[in-house]
């Protein structure tokens, strides 16, 4: 692994989640109150967060075909959604994060 333990690259991992879930739970894409835009985010406004694992948005595409090498492996993709929604329960409301492995869903 290019020098790096798997415990290192795992730490990577979790960073890389904890600075998205920040960002999906804090990013001002909403109108305030007086209809001002970009000013509320999604904790501000009490939303759910409804979640879809897309490895298709990593692709590049080679003439009219698309090419996911660049993708997460399915064996590591998926682990690392579940923990994303985990995270994304911890810091915010659960029952307001929606996404597969919820146990809604079950």
């Amino acid at each position: 692994m290019n020098g790096h333990s798997s415990k290192t690259v795992e730490i990577v991992l979790k960073d890389v989640q904890f600075d998205q879930v920040c960002k999906i739970l804090n990013l001002y894409l909403f109108e305030d109150e007086n209809g001002r835009a970009w000013s509320r985010s999604v904790m501000d406004r009490e939303l759910e967060v409804l979640c879809a694992s897309q490895f298709t948005l990593q692709c590049i595409l080679k003439g009219n075909k698309p090419d996911f090498h660049s993708a997460m492996p399915a064996e590591l993709a998926q682990p690392f959604y579940n923990n994303m929604l985990e995270q994304l329960r911890e810091a915010y409301k659960a029952e307001l994060i929606k996404g597969e492995g919820t146990p809604s869903d079950c």
